[in-house]
């Protein structure tokens, strides 16, 4: 069994996440905790437009995946989101946006036409997978 040590202590074991951002199939070989997903995990998926730099109102932050097109350049998404949200966040326009949790956080690049899995912490989000 094959373990994955993150800078914040999380821990996971034999993680697989398979499938396409509107859908798929999560599958956990081991031991695992799961909090915080909701239906809206599951069925909310909404568009951000990062022409200019955007905050996440109330209702987008229940959203499991975003769906950003930024046409501008040096544009920030701020998610604002409790701490052990997982996020799946694909960039479909053509500049990165750098994505933080709070507005003092340096961020992490969503990078162009790309997608990945995003944690929030109580600091920077982390990146938990590769931009496919």
């Amino acid at each position: 069994m094959a373990n994955t040590y993150f800078p914040n202590g999380i821990e996971t074991t034999d993680l697989v996440i398979t499938g396409t951002t509107n859908s798929g199939t999560l599958t956990v070989t081991g031991a695992a905790t799961v909090s915080k997903i909701t239906s809206a995990f599951v069925n909310n998926v909404i568009s951000v437009d990062c022409t200019d730099n955007v905050t996440l109102n109330t209702a987008q932050k229940l959203a499991g995946v975003i769906i950003i097109s930024a046409s501008g350049t040096s544009k920030t998404l701020i998610l604002g989101m409790d701490v052990g949200r997982i996020v799946v966040i694909k960039n479909a326009g053509s500049n990165s946006v750098t994505v933080k949790n709070v507005t003092g956080d340096t961020g992490v690049t969503a990078t162009t036409v790309k997608t990945a899995v995003f944690l929030t912490t109580s600091g920077e989000p982390l990146k938990i997978t590769a931009d496919v």
